[in-house]
């Protein structure tokens, strides 16, 4: 059986977290373990009230969702850093999916806050769903930026799992650094060239990895990946954004691109961040 787990640090706009975590338990018949980090510094009597507070609070937030009572879940008080223990429960469960909600900009705090949800990301060797969007119903589209490693591998297949039934929308960012296609007579044929030979390299992508049948072949775009996005995402209105992490060679993290970090500190939409096995 699958496990979810979702961590919440009781704010607001991290219930969407769970909402969305009890979406996701129900379509998939998951356990679900709902997870809040206390400070692990506090004084034992402080903290001890806390964990009695924190877990009435959890109850009530959980039993609110709809179809709670369809979901096999339980909740978990930690003492410690969250970007420590949140990839640690992660891993002794094990979870299939972290899912982590976001924070409402402040100023200096949130470069504090974006930089723990960096953290997290990358320190958790499951896929992380940050939920950004209200859970009303099932993902409908999703938006994938692809480069043909196998991390876009692990994104699309994990997106796939998770949202059966969205239309998925692969692209792929071209940066000829020509200029305008067409602009000139020889930055036209470069262009084009580059664009071909791109096409090919997903054709193989598509075929190696047997997903033909199941997604439309990527859209290959020529543009920098940051403008390309933004266009399509003004075009789709997508519910959620599926990306890869790469591993840096030689070293145990994971890196996030400034593309990707860029949407951690401001994401349109819920992010799903995937890294290949």
């Amino acid at each position: 059986m699958a496990k979810i787990l979702v961590a919440t640090d009781l704010t607001p706009r991290a219930d969407r977290a769970i909402s969305r975590a009890f979406v996701l338990a129900r379509e998939h018949g998951a356990d679900l373990t709902v997870l809040h980090v206390i400070d692990g510094d506090l004084p034992e009597v402080i903290a001890k009230r806390m964990r009695s507070e924190v877990g009435t609070y959890l109850a009530r937030i959980c039993k609110g969702n709809k179809g709670a009572d369809t979901v096999n879940w339980s909740a978990q008080i930690e003492a410690g850093s969250p970007e420590t223990v949140i990839a640690s429960c992660a891993k002794d469960l094990p979870a299939d999916l972290v899912v982590l909600g976001l924070h409402r900009p402040r100023s200096v705090l949130d470069k504090m806050r974006t930089a723990t949800l960096e953290h997290i990301v990358r320190n958790c060797g499951q896929p992380v769903l940050l939920a950004a969007l209200p859970a009303e119903q099932p993902y409908q589209a999703v938006l994938a930026a692809v480069d043909f490693t196998p991390a876009s591998t692990a994104a699309i297949a994990t997106v796939q799992h998770w949202a059966p039934k969205a239309k998925i929308h692969a692209f792929h960012a071209v940066y000829t650094g020509l200029g305008r296609v067409g602009s000139r007579d020889t930055d036209h044929a470069m262009a084009r060239a580059i664009l071909s030979e791109t096409r090919t390299v997903c054709d193989a992508w598509m075929d190696r990895n047997g997903m033909l049948g199941d997604i439309d072949p990527p859209e290959i775009i020529e543009g920098a990946l940051g403008s390309v996005y933004d266009r399509k995402q003004l075009e789709l209105k997508p519910q959620i954004i599926a990306l890869g992490a790469h591993a840096r060679h030689g070293l145990a993290h994971w890196v996030l691109g400034g593309f990707a970090r860029n949407l951690i500190r401001d994401p349109p939409c819920d992010l799903l961040i995937t890294k290949p096995d």
